[in-house]
């Protein structure tokens, strides 16, 4: 490899995050592709979401507690294996309080048949872990969320997307 190569890659990729930052308006550059309009672009998104978007039972809810055990079924486990296990879960344990109210055995019970049941365990220390911290509600922090656990950030990112952000907090 010459020794210019590594110094001509390096300057290469900070012209490629630079283009990626440059905009003008809401116009946006990317490397190889043509410019685009980042508020056409969501309106697009959003318009085929509307006609192609699945209805899931936890995209109807506001809920934090709902949208999060949502987020953690859906971990590693397909759409169509946790819909009915979402239901029941709540019909079961329909609030933080009642999950952390909970024998461990009868969550175990539950969760019978999604696998990993490390997530179940975590979902109901984070239960435990909220009533006792938090009075019973949802930590409305992103940070707070965070020290839950058994929620790292992809889940926590996944869960403030739905909840945290559309109620004004990061």
């Amino acid at each position: 490899m010459p020794p210019n190569s590594k110094t001509s890659q390096k300057a290469s990729q900070k012209a490629s995050q630079k283009s990626l930052k440059s905009k003008q308006g809401s116009v946006y550059q990317l490397p190889g592709l043509p410019n685009f309009d980042l508020t056409e672009l969501r309106r697009s998104l959003l318009a085929w979401y509307g006609r192609s978007g699945r209805d899931l039972p936890w995209r109807h809810t506001r809920d934090p507690y709902a949208i999060w055990v949502s987020e953690v079924m859906l971990q590693q486990t397909q759409v169509k294996t946790v819909m009915p296990y979402f239901d029941r879960w709540l019909a079961q344990f329909p609030t933080i309080a009642s999950l952390a109210a909970a024998d461990l055995q009868s969550v175990l019970k539950a969760w019978e048949g999604l696998g990993y049941y490390a997530r179940a365990r975590n979902l109901h220390r984070a239960a435990q872990e909220i009533v006792r911290r938090h009075g019973g509600e949802f930590p409305a922090t992103l940070e707070a969320v965070l020290e839950l656990p058994g929620i790292g950030r992809t889940t926590a990112g996944a869960f403030s997307a739905q909840h945290l952000d559309s109620h004004g907090q990061s």
